[in-house]
């Protein structure tokens, strides 16, 4: 879901009068609270997973992987081919090929008046 997120944010966006690229998008999640109210959090996809989609650094979605152990999805990077260089993504000062999608969320929220 992220990495379709960030294909849309990447492809909705447009050129700001400051010279920034600006998505268009925000992704909305409905949850439920203990009392099983209601609630709405939006998030944005951070501009380096857009920019590491973009550039074809992710593993495709069919390859992402899924950690049912901790019930937690993980972001894939993919393999480089036969004499390719790709960027090394870095986790807590070590290289990784997977890292945790909350990495890539950035929380909406609306400012108060």
């Amino acid at each position: 879901m992220i990495i379709k997120c960030a294909r849309l944010q990447e492809r909705y966006s447009f050129r700001h009068p400051c010279g920034l690229t600006v998505p268009k998008f925000i992704s909305i999640c409905l949850k439920l609270d203990m009392t099983n109210t209601g609630y709405t959090e939006c998030y944005m996809i951070s501009d380096l997973i857009q920019n590491m989609e973009r550039d074809n650094i992710l593993a495709p979605i069919a390859d992402q992987i899924k950690n049912d152990n901790n019930n937690e999805t993980l972001i894939s990077v993919r393999k480089p081919g036969k004499d390719e260089f790709m960027p090394q993504v870095f986790q807590e000062s070590k290289g990784v090929m997977k890292f945790h999608r909350d990495f890539s969320l950035i929380n909406v929220k609306k400012l108060k008046n």
